[in-house]
């Protein structure tokens, strides 16, 4: 059962009578919660408890940034806001005890007996979930003609198993054996190849559910930032045959506006999304050290405990500035179905990109954070560093 402090029951008695608004977005959040919340989870249980204390912590951040006025006269409602702020992170730590008893499960599992016949088929299953649960694999195929053989482990994996990837191959020809890592990405197991990726995740896709039972979402992401998808192997073909011209020459596609797409720009477009995820992270870690230091350093002070749990809230306002609005947008660049679509999103992350920079520049509660007196940071001057980076990479 979720801590008291994250029910429904206890955010409508804490909010009961009070002149505050958005309060029904997080009643929401914590439905979900609710809804989706196990005990002992499973990899997907997993997964679907991150999302929701992810999207609570996203609607107390938006309800704290329009409630500034309520929370700095209202003790009670501070103290309640503070409580739920501490039972997510309590709540979040459990799913990561409960993703190690995954981890240590997958481990067992594989260590047990290196060569054990069922290193391709029952065992893999384990590692499946320890990759659904956020864990990065590691990875080998064997390839051969439309066949493919997958082979997933925690540790790197020798090139002496390429022997018995082979054995596994019913289609005997030619062999192609190809590493890589295999993580958790948008909610698809994602292989990372030093191979192209073009028409693989179909293939790896039928591979594992022939060899684990598991029907598995599988992504495939080449050396040089191209994706595939399991299904869309055909439309790819198609769309690549539109491209030719009647004398079998490959055209440079036109947009809508009639000029000339440089498919050389979308290269980035994962390598993009990947970086500014890490820089979130280290942001999100930069404020909780800030958080946590101010208050350490008002613990035993009543006179300034309760105005700073109101006022390191304001920090919340910074990540629901910075948001994951270009992790969605080139998302969406990375599936798109034709390039006039990839080309509108492309430029709907710059104008993002764009917003994040004005955002970096004339905060001044961002300013004040590389000023503070309790924990020395450098949070804007690494946030506007790492955003025109990013902007001149997806120029």
């Amino acid at each position: 059962m979720a801590d008291k402090a994250l029910t429904e029951s206890a955010w409508k008695a804490l909010v009961k009578g009070k002149a505050v608004t958005q309060d029904a977005d997080v009643l929401k959040a914590l439905g979900l919660l609710a809804r989706v919340e196990k005990p002992k989870p499973d990899a997907a249980g997993l997964i679907a408890q991150r999302d929701a204390l992810g999207g609570i912590e996203k609607a107390l951040a938006a309800f704290s940034k329009v409630n500034l006025k309520a929370l700095r006269e209202d003790k009670v409602l501070t103290k309640g806001v503070s409580e739920l702020t501490t039972a997510l992170e309590r709540h979040r730590k459990s799913l990561e005890t409960l993703a190690k008893e995954l981890e240590r499960e997958a481990k067992s599992s594989e260590d047990d007996d290196e060569d054990a016949p069922d290193i391709l088929t029952t065992r893999m299953v384990p590692l499946i979930r320890q990759v659904k649960a956020g864990v990065e694999a590691h990875t080998k195929l064997a390839l051969s003609g439309k066949e493919v053989v997958v082979m997933l482990s925690r540790k790197p994996i020798s090139p002496a198993r390429r022997t018995l990837l082979v054995e596994q191959l019913e289609q005997k020809g030619s062999v192609k054996i190809i590493d890589g890592t295999c993580i958790l990405e948008n909610k698809f197991v994602t292989f990372v190849l030093n191979n192209p990726a073009s028409g693989l995740a179909k293939k790896i896709s039928a591979a594992l559910y022939k060899q684990t039972n598991q029907r598995v979402p599988v992504r495939v992401r080449g050396p040089d930032g191209d994706v595939d998808e399991e299904g869309e192997e055909e439309q790819a073909q198609e769309e690549g045959a539109k491209g030719q011209d009647v004398k079998g020459k490959t055209e440079a596609p036109v947009t809508k506006s009639g000029t000339t797409v440089d498919k050389g720009r979308f290269v980035n477009h994962a390598k993009s999304r990947l970086a500014w995820e890490k820089v979130r992270q280290k942001l999100q870690a930069d404020l909780k050290a800030l958080e946590a230091a101010i208050l350490g350093y008002c613990k035993g002070k009543p006179d300034l405990a309760g105005p700073a749990t109101a006022k390191v809230r304001k920090l919340d306002t910074i990540l629901v500035a910075l948001d994951e609005s270009l992790i969605d947008i080139l998302d969406k660049a990375l599936n798109a179905q034709t390039d006039q679509k990839r080309l509108d999103l492309h430029e709907a992350s710059r104008a993002v990109l764009a917003r994040y920079i004005n955002f970096v520049k004339s905060d001044s509660l961002l300013a004040g954070i590389d000023q503070n007196p309790f924990v020395p940071l450098k949070t804007r001057e690494f946030l506007l560093t790492s955003l025109q980076a990013l902007d001149k990479s997806l120029a």
